[in-house]
């Protein structure tokens, strides 16, 4: 009984090769997923699909080697190569379930944004040891890319305290923040492991020993794109800091609990505070709060 659970289970989310957005793709389809999600791995982004869902490269890169845990998530998940197209890869995912949310990684985030730029519209963009601003090291990043913040969709941006990549530096994130005029929120993170070139995925830049957490805050997120959950994002509020002993039940940290520790910012009037290193803030009001799921 058990294997066959363990079959139903596998076919349920069976990883499979389509063309989207003018190259190969590889789709998790869960029966009924509840929103979507692109994802759009760094380095040179060719994943190099087989035939049957498989993905030859950047196996172990941060998005790709956690694809489906999106999907156990509830997501339907597209994993994207280089060549995409994104807008017509937002409109064949937004045919399956919206919202529709970008999850970018590294250079996949300057992809992302020449996405946009060319007219690609998603629900929400997730941005994880991103490409940011001038001051992430690199004169090809997403404000430098988009110009203008008027078509950055709403984003969260994940980054970790001490990514050592010289592209991608800790110091890029408050600039694109306050450029972003209000449309992104960052979640930092702390902890994990440190190991091999500082701007490939064992490191700090792959958010080695923290994949949980950043499936969940990612995938919170995206299943929460709506009016109703951009109305929990306060204009001037302090940012999330999350370390490795704050998660979930799951071991994943839980966006409903940041947006739970915002929304007990803006009742107490203290929407301009900071958390303290150690995030004991968040601790202590997502121990106050119990998922419903």
């Amino acid at each position: 009984a058990l294997a066959f659970l363990a079959t139903l289970t596998r076919s349920a989310h069976a990883d499979e090769t389509v063309t989207s957005g003018g190259s190969r793709a590889v789709l998790i389809r869960p029966a009924k997923p509840r929103a979507s999600v692109i994802l759009m791995p760094g380095g040179s982004g060719a994943i190099n699909a087989g035939e049957h869902g498989e993905i030859n490269g950047l196996r172990g890169n941060q998005l790709v080697r956690t694809r489906s845990a999106y999907a156990t998530r509830g997501l339907a998940v597209l994993v994207v190569d280089a060549g995409v197209n994104l807008s017509s890869a937002v409109r064949y995912m937004a045919a399956i379930k919206r919202p529709v949310t970008v999850v970018a990684t590294s250079r996949g985030t300057q992809r992302a944004a020449e996405g946009i730029a060319a007219g690609a519209r998603p629900d929400a963009l997730v941005l994880t040891s991103g490409f940011l601003s001038a001051q992430s090291g690199s004169g090809s990043n997403v404000m430098s890319i988009l110009g203008s913040p008027s078509v950055l969709p709403r984003t969260l941006v994940i980054h970790h305290r001490n990514d050592g990549c010289r592209m991608t530096a800790p110091a890029g994130v408050d600039p694109f923040v306050k450029w972003s005029a209000g449309r992104a929120r960052v979640a930092w993170l702390a902890g994990g492991s440190d190991g091999g070139d500082p701007c490939e995925a064992r490191g700090h830049h792959g958010f080695s020993g923290l994949d949980g957490q950043v499936v969940g805050l990612a995938a919170g997120f995206c299943s929460s794109a709506s009016s109703r959950a951009n109305s929990d994002f306060v204009q001037g509020s302090a940012p999330i800091l999350m370390t490795h002993h704050q998660e979930g039940r799951d071991g994943a940290a839980s966006f409903s609990q940041i947006r739970f520790w915002f929304r007990g910012q803006r009742r107490a009037g203290h929407a301009k505070s900071h958390l303290s290193a150690g995030g004991a803030d968040i601790a202590r009001n997502a121990a106050r709060w119990s998922p419903s799921r």
